[in-house]
């Protein structure tokens, strides 16, 4: 199995804030048919962590994980201060 965490350096923000302007500005001209297509070959091409990060957290967690995810990150950075 490949490990999607080793090599996540991506693009520089630059460049990745300028792919995305363009992308949004194409995808504005597309049909919903034609959208849901743009979207289905973006998710394709991503890795699964890139999928999950594009996704939001209600979608990904019930409340109650979201709030215990929460409480353990305030955790760890107030442990780190």
């Amino acid at each position: 199995m490949r490990d999607d965490t080793a090599d996540r350096s991506g693009l520089d923000h630059p460049t990745g804030g300028d792919f995305a302007t363009a992308l949004s500005g194409f995808a504005s001209g597309l049909s919903p048919a034609e959208h849901a297509i743009l979207v289905a070959a973006l998710n394709a091409a991503m890795g699964p962590w890139e999928r999950m990060a594009a996704r939001p957290a209600e979608e990904l967690l019930d409340p109650r994980d979201a709030r215990l995810v929460e409480r353990l990150a305030e955790r760890s950075h107030s442990e780190e201060s």
